[in-house]
């Protein structure tokens, strides 16, 4: 797989729920806890359901969990976004497809049910 198209669509689908959500909380960046929770309930029941069930047919199921990509947000989301963080801030595409690629590849054949954070220590 190209990195470089993994880390658009990566790019695009976070960066339009992003949007997404500053239309419907303008007023605030309380939405991006309670989006995560929402994500994060969702996403685990999901991925733990099917890691159980493709359990012993080869098949590995992994989440991956990006924090929230650089798409040309306002400069205010930016700084209050980037205060949670540990030391970039919000990330590029391209911070995330390193560990994209190595779930993708064989160095991780034997795991499976983990969730990988790569956020800057937002979710902390």
């Amino acid at each position: 797989m190209e990195s470089n198209w993994i880390a658009e669509q990566t790019r695009r689908g976070i960066a339009q729920f992003d949007r997404a959500m500053m239309e419907m909380y303008p007023e605030s960046n309380a939405y991006l806890q309670n989006a995560s929770n929402y994500l994060d309930t969702v996403g685990v029941t999901c991925f733990r359901y099917f890691d159980q069930y493709f359990k012993g047919n080869g098949i590995r199921v992994n989440c991956l969990s990006p924090g929230s990509i650089l798409a040309n947000q306002p400069a205010d989301f930016l700084a209050a976004y980037n205060a949670h963080c540990a030391s970039k801030g919000m990330l590029a595409a391209e911070d995330v497809v390193g560990t994209l690629l190595f779930l993708l590849s064989d160095e991780s054949r034997y795991m499976t049910g983990h969730k990988f954070f790569v956020d800057d220590g937002f979710s902390i």
